[in-house]
């Protein structure tokens, strides 16, 4: 990734793409992979099965990062309850059990990242 000196230009242009990130301009040479490849390559079936998985898995890890007092809350741990949940959904474990079995672990502190420093 390369960053833009003169311009301040987002889009795609002569096979670079041009864009911002964290308040910088970079740019990238232009990707060959599109929405429509994604979607119905069969390479990217896993890919794909996996979205699925994390789109299960994310709002599960969401309600359970609500159960965590608001002052030891950090990102990092919701995205480690949501790995968790992915972990327990490929495991073939239902919604409902995966989210009271992490349910009773974060009331319990039982999880490890969950445990208050104080």
């Amino acid at each position: 990734m390369a960053k833009q000196l003169e311009t301040e230009f987002i889009g795609t242009v002569c096979g670079l793409t041009l864009y911002r990130m964290a308040g910088k301009y970079y740019a990238r040479q232009k990707s060959s992979l599109s929405r429509k490849r994604v979607l119905k390559d069969p390479a990217y079936k896993p890919t794909m099965k996996n979205a699925g998985i994390l789109g299960k898995a994310s709002p599960i890890g969401a309600k359970l990062y609500r159960l965590i007092d608001k002052e030891i809350r950090k990102r990092s741990m919701y995205q480690k309850l949501t790995g968790k949940v992915m972990r327990m959904l490929k495991e073939g474990m239902r919604e409902k059990e995966i989210f009271s079995s992490l349910k009773d672990q974060i009331i319990n502190k039982k999880i490890s990242f969950i445990q208050s420093t104080s």
